[in-house]
This record gives C-alpha cells, structure tokens and sequence, in this order.
C-alpha cells in the first residue's frame, strides 16, 4: 500500500502499538525467457540506501507441490549483486537463464530498479 489512512483496534491495549515495516521486502518474481539464448544481464540501481539481494530459481511453482511459497531461491552466483548497497549501480549476468528472478531488499529505506535483459534469436 502506497498510504495507509487508518489503523484501528477493536480492544484496549496493554502496552504501546507500533506499526510500520521491518525494511525486508521482494520484488515480484521475473519471469525470464528460458528459450532465449544465455547469457542474461542485469543491472540493479539503488536510490536512497539500501541492502539488496538477487535470487534466482529454477523451480516453477505451477509443477511443484506447494505452488509459490514452496520455491526454493538461490542467490545470484556473482557476490556483487548479494548483499549489495552499491548505489551508483551494479551489473551482472547470467551464463544460463533461470526461470525466475527477484530483487530482495534485507534493509535500509531507499529503492532498488533492476533490469533484465534477454538476446533474442530472429
């Protein structure tokens, strides 16, 4: 949610109610084009500060038990894109294409952006 309005709560509070975000967060999972050919590349920005992660998967969670949440994430083999706070951008690349890719955000306040680009056989 972009802006939260109103927080309620229907019964008295024995101690102080704190509410926010714990700055851990994923991106939506990118689908990637596993027909295209290798290599993948990627660049991720930071805006602002903040520590972020790239996830990979091979799994595909519509032939796995356990749809979605049981997907088992791997961390991007290239050190520079795990626990990365670079902001002035950081570049990497796949020698083989996953199925799925994220960003994860483990701290901080700021933004990532993070592009993803196939080659494409004609």
């Amino acid at each position: 949610y972009k802006t939260v309005t109103r927080i309620a709560v229907n019964k008295a509070q024995a101690g102080a109610v704190t509410v926010g975000t714990n700055g851990v967060a994923s991106s939506r999972p990118i689908f990637l084009d596993t027909f295209a050919p290798a290599p993948t590349s990627l660049q991720v920005v930071v805006v602002g500060t903040v520590n972020y992660t790239v996830p990979q998967s091979l799994d595909d969670p519509n032939t796995i038990a356990g749809g979605y949440a049981a997907v088992t994430w791997v961390n991007h083999p290239d050190t520079a894109l795990v626990n990365s706070s670079v902001a002035t951008g950081v570049q990497g690349n796949y020698a083989y294409t996953p199925l799925f890719a994220r960003v994860t955000i483990s701290a901080g306040t700021g933004t990532t952006y993070a592009t993803f680009s196939q080659t494409y056989q004609s």
